[in-house]
C-alpha cells in the first residue's frame, strides 16, 4: 500500500452555494441546501441509532440482493465490492472507524473557525464530520427544528478549524459537508467519495473544478496516475472516486457538465536544465536531520512548566460577528469580560481519573506515542494559575461544575498544554539534531522534480501549441513561455518553472510538480525584476533561488505540522551565506501573530540559526551562516486588518512578526534584502 501513496479516505457531500447571511429568511437555494444537509445528518443518525438494520442492508448489498436492478436486469452491485465480499465488514467496526463510536449525534459550532459545525457521537470523543454551510446561526435553528430538537448545537471554544486540519495525518474528520468552499482554493489528496447536493444548471465550470478535487491522487512514485487494469483489485478500488447524487437531477447535471466541459488531456514531459550548476553545486548550504535520529524513539515524561502555561489562553466568551456600513466583519465582545481561574475555584469537581483517560486518548490521536502522562502532572497543570481563562462574569458557576462544563474546560487546558509541551520537546530535539550539508543534485534529488522532468498535461485541443514549442525546446531555458505558461529565471537552480496565468485555457493546463499559484508567480516575477535592477548592489554577491517542493524539499517541524516554505533563497558573499525561507500565501486564515507559521518565521528560525552556527563552529567550518524566514502576504493589509486577532495591528507590527505584504512597488523586497545587499 505505502508505495502507492494512498491517503486515508474522505467522504464529502458538496453543494454549489453557501447559506447567505444578512437576512433571517431563507432563499429557495438556502432551503434546498438546508434540506440536503439535514438529510445527510439524518442518515448518519439512522446508521448510528439502528446498527442492526444497517448490517442487514450491508449484507443485502454484498449478497447482490439489494433489489436495485439496471436496464439489463442485473443487480447494480453484482460486480462491485469484491474485497468486501471476501472480507465481510462488521457494522460495529464500521461505526468505530467512520464515526469513532455510536449513539446520538452531538453538534458543536467551532468558535475558532468561520462557519463550521463539528459532529461527533455521544460515545466518541473525536469529531467525525464537519459541516461548512455559511451562516451557522441561521442553519443551526433550521437543523434543530428539522431534528425535532433531538440535535441541539452547542459551542466549542477550544477546537481549531476542522476544515483547515482535514488534510493532516492527525485529522479525525472522515466526512465533509458543505459548499463551494471546497471548489475554490481547496486541495486534498483524501477525497474518495463525493455526494452531490443542490447542483443546479449553472455550475458548469465549478463542477469541473469539483471533479478535479476528487480525481487527484499522488499515485505510485508521485506519478499522479492511477494504476492500469492489471494492478491488484484493492489498489484500483482505493484509487477509484465514487460519485453519487442525493437527487437524480444533481447527478444528471454533473454528468452532463463533465461530458460537455472536461477536456481530454495529453501529457508532455519537459526536461529541466540546471542553471549555473558549476557555480552553486557543492557550495550552497542545505539542511537535514542527522542520520539515525528519530524523536519517536525517545520516551518523554510530561513536565509542568510555567513558561508553557503562560502561553495558554482559553477564550470562552460568546462572540458576535457584525457587519455594519459595509462588508468588513468585526467581532463584537461584551464590555464585561473577566480573566478568572474558576478551575481552581471548582477544583474539587474535576475528575482527574477521567481527565487522565482523556489525555491519553488525545495523545494517541495526535500521535504523541512516546509521551508519558501521569495524574500528578495533570493536577499540577490545573493548579498552576499561569494560564488564562477568559469568560464573562457569571458564565461559569456551580451549575457548570455539576453539569460537567468545568470538566470540559479542564480538558481544553490539558490538551492545549500537551500540544505545546510536545511541540517544544520535538522542536528542541530536531533543532539539536538538524545539521547542514553542501547541496549537490546527486545527493539531494528530492529537492528537484522527479526524473529531472516537468510533466505538462494539456487538453488535446491545445496540443498543437506545445508540440510546436517542443520543436524549439530551447525557448523554455531562455525566456518565459506564455502559452504554457512557464518562467525562466537564471538565478533559479533550474528552468523552466510551471507558472500561473489568468484565463480559462491556461487554468486547464496542469503540471507536475504542480504549477506556481497566482501569489507565488507574482512573487517570482517581482524577484526576477528586482535582482535585474539591483546589479550594482549585487556586485561581488551570488544569488540562488529554489522553489521548495512540498513534502519533498526542506521542511521544518512546527506545532501543528511540518512546514515547507515555498522558496529558499541563498545570498552568497564569500564565506557568508544568508539563507531565506519565504512563503507567499494568503493570511486570512492565520488569524493572529500566534499562528505556528508566523512564530516559526519570527522566533523558531532564530533558534535553529543559533544551533546551526554553533555546529559550524564546532566542526571548524569556515562558514558564516545566517538564516531568516518570512510570510509574504498576498492578502492586502487593508483587507485583513479588521479581522486580524490584534485589530489595532499596524504594518510595522506585521513587519516585526516577519509578515510582509506583497505589493507592486516591490518595497517588501527592499525590506527583505536591504541589509544583506547594502
Amino acid at each position: 500500500m505505502r508505495p502507492y501513496n494512498i491517503e486515508k479516505p474522505l467522504w464529502i457531500f458538496v453543494g454549489s452555494k453557501v447559506i447567505g447571511s444578512g437576512s433571517s429568511s431563507f432563499t429557495k437555494a438556502d432551503q434546498q441546501n438546508v434540506s440536503d444537509v439535514t438529510r445527510v445528518v439524518q442518515f448518519f443518525q439512522y446508521a448510528l441509532s439502528q446498527p442492526q438494520k444497517l448490517q442487514i442492508n450491508i449484507d443485502k448489498i454484498l449478497n447482490s440482493k439489494a433489489d436495485l436492478i439496471n436496464t439489463e436486469g442485473d443487480d447494480i452491485f453484482e460486480h462491485r465490492f469484491e474485497y468486501l465480499k471476501n472480507h465481510r465488514p462488521n457494522v460495529a467496526d464500521i461505526l468505530n472507524k467512520v464515526f469513532h463510536g455510536a449513539g446520538q449525534i452531538e453538534a458543536y459550532q467551532i468558535k475558532q473557525a468561520e462557519g463550521e459545525i463539528g459532529l461527533r457521537t455521544k460515545m466518541g470523543e473525536q469529531y467525525f464530520a464537519v459541516i461548512n454551510i455559511g451562516d451557522v446561526s441561521k442553519y443551526s435553528k433550521k437543523l434543530e427544528e428539522d431534528s425535532e430538537e433531538s440535535l441541539v448545537i452547542e459551542d466549542d471554544h477550544f477546537t481549531k478549524s476542522l476544515f483547515q486540519d482535514i488534510s493532516s495525518t492527525t485529522s479525525t474528520v472522515n466526512i465533509l459537508i458543505g459548499s463551494k468552499k471546497f471548489i475554490e482554493g481547496w486541495n486534498s489528496w483524501r477525497v474518495s467519495s463525493m455526494g452531490l447536493m443542490n447542483m443546479g444548471k449553472g455550475e458548469g465550470a465549478q463542477i469541473i473544478q469539483l471533479f478535479g478535487r476528487g480525481v487527484r491522487l499522488k499515485g505510485k512514485e508521485l506519478s499522479l496516475k492511477r494504476e492500469e487494469a492489471d494492478a491488484p483489485y484493492y489498489i484500483r478500488a482505493l484509487q477509484t472516486i465514487s460519485i453519487f447524487g442525493l437527487n437524480a437531477s444533481y447527478m444528471n447535471n454533473f454528468l452532463t457538465n463533465i461530458e460537455k466541459e472536461t477536456p481530454e488531456y495529453q501529457e508532455y514531459p519537459i526536461p529541466i536544465n540546471f542553471n549555473k550548476k558549476e557555480e552553486w553545486e557543492g557550495k550552497i548550504i542545505t539542511f537535514k536531520t542527522a542520520d539515525n535520529h528519530n524523536f519517536k524513539n525517545f520516551a518523554i515524561k510530561l513536565e509542568v512548566k510555567g513558561t508553557i502555561s503562560r502561553r495558554i489562553t482559553i477564550d470562552l466568551r460568546p462572540k458576535i460577528s457584525v457587519a455594519a456600513s459595509g462588508l468588513n466583519n468585526q467581532l463584537v465582545e461584551s464590555a464585561e469580560n473577566q480573566e478568572h481561574n474558576f478551575l481552581n475555584e471548582f477544583y474539587g469537581f474535576i475528575d482527574f481519573n477521567a481527565l487522565l483517560i482523556e489525555a491519553n486518548r488525545f495523545k494517541l490521536l495526535r500521535g504523541y506515542t512516546n509521551l508519558i502522562i501521569n495524574r500528578n502532572s495533570l493536577e499540577d497543570i490545573i493548579r498552576n494559575d499561569h494560564y488564562k481563562l477568559l469568560s464573562q462574569p457569571g458564565q461559569f458557576g456551580i451549575q457548570e461544575a455539576v453539569t460537567g462544563k468545568i470538566q470540559e474546560v479542564a480538558g481544553y487546558v490539558i490538551k492545549d498544554y500537551l500540544n505545546k509541551f510536545y511541540a517544544d520537546k520535538e522542536k528542541d530535539y530536531l533543532t539539536r539534531n538538524l545539521t547542514f550539508d553542501v547541496l549537490t543534485e546527486e545527493k539531494y534529488p528530492d529537492l528537484f522534480p522527479a526524473n529531472h522532468k516537468i510533466v505538462i498535461k494539456i487538453p488535446k485541443d491545445q496540443a498543437s501549441i506545445i508540440e510546436k514549442l517542443l520543436k524549439d525546446i530551447e525557448k523554455f531555458y531562455q525566456e518565459d513561455v506564455k502559452d504554457i505558461p512557464t518562467i525562466h529565471f537564471d538565478r533559479h537552480l533550474y528552468s523552466p518553472i510551471a507558472a500561473f496565468r489568468e484565463g480559462k485555457k491556461y487554468q486547464e493546463i496542469k503540471s507536475f510538480p504542480v504549477k506556481l499559484n497566482e501569489g507565488e508567480t507574482k512573487f517570482l516575477k517581482h524577484l526576477k525584476s528586482y535582482f535585474k535592477s539591483a546589479k550594482e548592489k549585487l556586485r561581488g554577491k551570488e544569488i540562488y533561488i529554489l522553489r521548495n517542493l512540498s513534502r519533498r524539499g526542506v521542511g521544518f517541524f512546527i506545532e501543528s505540522s511540518s512546514f515547507f516554505p515555498d522558496f529558499i533563497i541563498w545570498v552568497v558573499d564569500g564565506k557568508k551565506q544568508s539563507i531565506y525561507f519565504l512563503d507567499p500565501k494568503g493570511i486570512r486564515m492565520l488569524g493572529n501573530f500566534k499562528d505556528d507559521k508566523i512564530l516559526f518565521c519570527s522566533n523558531t528560525i532564530q533558534e535553529i540559526n543559533i544551533s546551526i552556527r554553533e555546529k559550524a563552529k564546532k566542526q571548524k567550518k569556515d562558514l558564516d551562516i545566517n538564516l531568516d524566514a518570512y510570510i509574504l502576504s498576498i492578502s492586502k493589509f487593508q483587507e485583513i486588518k479588521n479581522n486580524w486577532g490584534n485589530s489595532d495591528a499596524t504594518q510595522e507590527d506585521f513587519r516585526k512578526n516577519h509578515v510582509l505584504f506583497i505589493d507592486d512597488s516591490k518595497n517588501y523586497l527592499n525590506e527583505l534584502f536591504g541589509k544583506v545587499l547594502a
